[in-house]
């Protein structure tokens, strides 16, 4: 049997107080405290081993009072000629036996048996008591965690469901993890990228990139958290890697400041987007809980963190998926507008590229007057939209080489409805149609299609009003070719506040070098020419 030193046993010397307190008031006299672990250790107030059972080999009924009352769990009394000794075995719910050992200067052992019975039953009943408390007091921890736990997978969920889809994977990473990271009770949560590349086979290799979005401690690096991915990268594909208790251990070797983590990988379909990885559990690692075993997996990674990772990791996916979505859709809705563009400019060749022109001026236009990113990108697709009714009038007007009838302007008039009828029915570009209906109002009133004046003007319709102008004032036509900037310049500026809105023209003015330079280096998109396939292919 191997010796232990005195101070390698180490006791609660606060449990030690009142246990002494407790049998000073029921029995008087000392009391002396042994623990056993290899073999009986005596206890000092303090909670440290000063001796061992060994050193009293001259009382060798004391070593029989500790192991019979140890092993029956029963007070135990021996006498010698000079005092009776009571040995009480400590209800503790730990292997390790803990016996209080009392002398006294008599010989009433079945008094002193029924007295320690006593006590030591009321000593249980208040250890019940303390579990039962602990019990709930862990229980209650649970039900909170539980609570804290659906709070964040619904509060996940609207996020998903209210979120602008151009808020992308990273932005949204960017909000769940450090939500998520106290929950896990993890010192760091890491999100690390997958990385795309198609080999020459155009077989798609996705490779382990670096973290990308990091909540909480940074204590290990960025090199570690990718090698750790890596080389669990095969194992948290069939379920999440959960490790306790890793450093020391012969795999934690080369991953310094890792002592235990998860790994749940971040999948859309088939595709992987990145790996989660939660890094070291943030406990009190000095807790004892050799007495409270229920404690232990608070201490630990476990399947409730695991599983909720595995959730944030599904909404995140989910998230991503949208935001692909998103884009194809937005990518086919511009394909379609170029689509009818090109369809407008087939009519009329002199056209070509104005309604492009006027998107970007429109565009410019509103960044000066402070619009939203948003809002600019919508009014360029409305640009491009705004002569589309044009589809419907007759190539003879369109291309007329001389000044237009009035039965001929009034044909061209109806072409901001024409456009409506065409796109009203299409309720992802909704957003176009007042601009598409209302660009050729008048600031006064004096315009068309219906009169509108002022602020009654949608802002889409003042804007590319402006643009639109400007561009076919400068444009080539069949019966004229366009005049030159500064005499376009001195007529929009004499008609703000009655033909188009001054606000409108001072934000058209202010970007005037911009607008000049998208005018001066602005190229028409080159259609495709089809190949005509040869015969016998």
């Amino acid at each position: 049997m191997s010796v232990i030193t005195p101070n390698a046993i180490q006791f609660d010397p606060r449990t030690l107080s009142d246990l002494a307190t407790k049998l000073c008031e029921t029995f008087g006299g000392e009391v002396q405290f042994w623990l056993q672990s290899d073999q009986w250790h005596h206890l000092t107030s303090s909670g440290d081993s000063d001796r061992t059972l060994s050193d009293e080999a001259d009382h060798p009924e004391l070593g029989r009072l500790l192991t019979e009352s140890a092993a029956t769990g029963r007070p135990e009394i021996v006498s010698t000629e000079s005092a009776t000794v009571l040995g009480i075995p400590i209800p503790r719910s730990s292997r390790k036996a803990l016996v209080a050992v009392c002398e006294f200067e008599c010989e009433q052992s079945d008094w002193l048996l029924k007295l320690a019975e006593l006590f030591q039953r009321d000593l249980r009943s208040q250890s019940e008591l303390l579990s039962l408390r602990q019990e709930n007091q862990a229980f209650l921890r649970q039900v909170t965690n539980d609570f804290e736990e659906l709070t964040f997978l619904r509060s996940m969920a609207e996020l998903l469901e209210i979120s602008e889809l151009s808020f992308d994977f990273t932005a949204m990473a960017e909000t769940v993890l450090p939500t998520l990271k106290p929950l896990l009770e993890a010192d760091g949560l890491v999100l690390v990228a997958a990385e795309n590349e198609v080999s020459s086979g155009k077989e798609t290799l996705v490779h382990v990139g670096q973290p990308t979005v990091w909540a909480g401690s940074r204590s290990v690096s960025p090199e570690t958290c990718q090698q750790l991915v890596i080389k669990y990268r095969s194992q948290c594909e069939v379920q999440p890697v959960v490790k306790n208790n890793f450093e020391g251990t012969p795999e934690a070797a080369g991953f310094p400041g890792v002592t235990s983590f998860i790994i749940v990988p971040i999948v859309n379909g088939t595709d992987f987007i990145g790996w989660l990885l939660a890094l070291n559990r943030n406990n009190d690692r000095n807790m004892n809980t050799e007495d409270v075993p229920w404690e232990v997996s608070y201490l630990e990674f476990g399947t409730h963190e695991a599983t909720l990772m595995s959730s944030s990791a599904a909404i995140l996916a989910t998230h991503a998926r949208n935001v692909e979505l998103f884009r194809e859709r937005e990518e086919l809705l511009v394909s379609m507008v170029r689509a009818l563009v090109s369809a407008i400019e087939a009519k009329d060749e002199y056209t070509r590229g104005h309604s492009e022109r006027v998107a970007l001026y429109g565009r410019r236009i509103a960044e000066e007057l402070g619009l939203g990113a948003e809002y600019c990108e919508r009014l360029y697709l409305t640009g491009l939209l705004h002569d589309v009714g044009k589809i419907g009038v007759r190539d003879a007007v369109l291309r007329k080489p001389g000044p237009l009838t009035d039965e001929e302007f009034e044909e061209i008039k109806q072409h901001p409805d024409k456009g409506w009828s065409i796109l009203q029915d299409l309720e992802p570009l909704n957003y176009v149609l007042p601009g598409v209906l209302h660009h050729h109002e008048n600031y006064n009133g004096r315009g068309y299609p219906d009169g509108l004046a002022g602020e009654d003007i949608p802002l889409d319709g003042r804007i590319l009003a402006v643009a639109d102008a400007f561009d076919a004032m400068t444009s080539d036509r069949p019966y004229r070719t366009g005049m030159p900037v500064e005499r376009a310049e001195t007529i929009l500026k004499e008609g703000s506040g009655r033909q188009w809105d001054a606000d409108m023209i001072d934000a058209f003015l202010r970007a005037m070098p911009d607008i000049l330079t998208i005018k001066k280096t602005y190229q028409p998109r080159v259609q495709p020419i089809r190949q005509i396939a040869k015969a016998g292919r």
